[in-house]
């Protein structure tokens, strides 16, 4: 896990899946010729081997913390993964399921703990 104050970020591409969660303010996350505007709250899955980039407009103060999972955690599923995508990976805050909310809670609660105490 990474917490990041986002910035732009070029277009890259990685073998993991990213799990992107705006924490403060909003970002603009570009996945192949689409731009996707997430803003507080809302949860977003870059499948991969997608190319991807980072954009940011807002002024104000913005957080964001990815997630990397090995590809090879998806067991059965890896190859079903490589060659789908969503037709758009991002969850607004007011869809997000609340037991998902919760997980990312208690992993950002975890980092800054080691973060304090490493």
């Amino acid at each position: 896990m990474i917490r990041k104050k986002p910035h732009h970020v070029p277009p890259h591409l990685h073998n993991a899946i990213e799990l992107v969660y705006v924490t403060k303010g909003e970002v603009e996350l570009g996945i192949g010729y689409e731009l996707y505007h997430m803003e507080k709250g809302d949860f977003a899955i870059v499948f991969p081997d997608l190319i991807h980039h980072y954009q940011v407009f807002s002024k104000g103060e913005n957080e964001v913390y990815q997630f990397h999972a090995s590809l090879e955690l998806s067991g059965p599923f890896m190859a079903l993964l490589q060659k789908k995508c969503p037709e758009n990976p991002v969850i607004a805050s007011a869809d997000l399921h609340r037991e998902v909310k919760n997980a990312l809670s208690c992993l950002i609660k975890d980092q800054k703990v080691s973060e304090v105490v490493g």
